[in-house]
């Protein structure tokens, strides 16, 4: 298997026998084959060592295939009791692992015995490599595991740095040449250590349109979040410099935002990279008697639909694209200064509650292909909880969605 291969679906016992027949089960540095998961502490030990090594780049657990002690001879299969095995794996890398590590596990029964057959483990690349059992970090040599030595270590997070551009500062970036007495929300998704060609096929299809309309779609449908205009559906399409984006609210096929809060652009980039920009972060409140200007409201629920719309976006994305790997998002929205809840304000039809003190929020983070698959509420929890807390709704009963996992 090679690092492209990771995502490798075998879902039948017919599935690996072709495999195997094929000459393709062999360990390498993105495959581990074993016989069985050995009982006990130690057992436990040596796969928290396994997975925490493939954390790094990436890869597979095989159980129930048998190497043999002949290297001449093939592999063959070795159906195994599945009873309790998954949860087991999955328990040892949440619990042995530091930092922890998801997994994600598939079963496949024996044609001859049900309780019986095998099991594949993908651990997808973390952004938390390397990572560490029993005081020690691990990485994967050719096809075996290896320990890394400090220098090692050392060069893992050197390079992690020096691969990471500073998000926050590109999300800020995306509202150049915008108004700047426009409030205004920047969201942006990357996938980590890709190659930079991860959406030229949507970009190059002739219907690209009815693609996009698909993964907002169903994006839409497994949010569970509340939503506000302008919407961010498939209402206008445009293409752009490497890109193609689907827009709301621009109706002279240009990158326009207007200021009266109906615009928001949602852009697919060729690279992989995921951004959007929209309108109505915050927007005067009522007059001031007194002949002062308006007071403010922030729409936090609108910065909270548009994070959680986007990490949706992405999970189905990666799923369409079989990317596997981890991705980075970040958040900044502008205009924020000295204003108020907008939920605290619908809550006593009044201007309400604390006052924030600065005119921009930014945060950013980073999540596994599992994480944003099975919850992209942890990415809005993530990036908007502070700015929650500031505002005094961080458990307010409309927020409370974000705590929930997806299904």
């Amino acid at each position: 298997m090679t690092s492209s291969d990771t995502s490798w679906p075998p879902r039948t016992e017919a599935d690996l026998l072709l495999a195997l027949n094929n000459g393709l089960l062999e360990e390498t540095h993105y495959l581990d084959l074993k016989r069985e998961l050995s009982p006990g502490k130690s057992g436990s030990k040596g796969i928290a060592k396994d997975i925490a090594a493939f954390a790094i780049d990436g890869g597979v657990i095989l159980v129930g295939v048998d190497e043999g002690d002949d290297p001449t001879q093939r592999p063959s299969l070795s159906p195994q009791p599945l009873e309790g095995m998954a949860e087991r794996v999955e328990q040892i890398g949440r619990a042995s692992i530091s930092d922890p590590v998801q997994v994600q596990t598939t079963a496949i029964p024996s044609t001859d015995d049900a309780s019986k057959g095998y099991l594949v483990v993908r651990i997808d690349p973390s952004p938390r490599a390397p990572h560490m059992v029993d005081g020690r970090y691990y990485g994967r040599g050719d096809k075996t595991n290896l320990t890394l030595s400090n220098d090692e270590v050392m060069r893992y997070h050197q390079k992690q740095l020096a691969d990471r551009s500073d998000l926050q500062a590109e999300a800020r970036n995306l509202l150049d040449g915008i108004d700047p007495a426009i409030a205004l929300i920047a969201l942006i998704a990357e996938p980590i250590g890709l190659r930079d060609d991860l959406l030229v096929d949507l970009t190059a299809n002739q219907n690209w349109e009815n693609q996009v309309s698909g993964l907002l779609a169903v994006a839409d449908n497994r949010s569970n979040s509340p939503d506000y205009p302008p919407y961010t559906r498939a209402s206008g399409f445009q293409r752009r410099a490497e890109a193609v984006a689907v827009t709301q609210g621009m109706f002279n096929s240009i990158r326009e935002f207007s200021g009266n809060g109906d615009c928001t652009e949602l852009v697919f980039h060729e690279s992989g990279r995921l951004s959007l920009v929209s309108e109505r972060a915050a927007e005067p409140f009522g007059q001031n008697s007194a002949g002062r200007p308006a007071d403010k409201r922030i729409f936090e629920e609108m910065i909270l639909a548009k994070t959680t719309i986007l990490a949706g976006v992405a999970a189905e994305t990666a799923r369409e694209t079989k990317f596997y790997g981890s991705w980075r998002f970040a958040l900044f929205v502008r205009g924020l200064e000295n204003g108020t809840s907008g939920i605290l304000a619908d809550d006593v039809r009044a201007f309400t509650g604390s006052r924030y003190t600065s005119d921009t929020y930014a945060k950013e983070t980073e999540v596994t292909f599992k994480e944003l698959s099975t919850d992209p509420h942890s990415v809005t929890r993530a990036l908007t909880m502070p700015l929650l807390r500031s505002l005094g709704v961080h458990t307010h009963p409309r927020t409370k969605w974000i705590s929930e996992v997806t299904k």
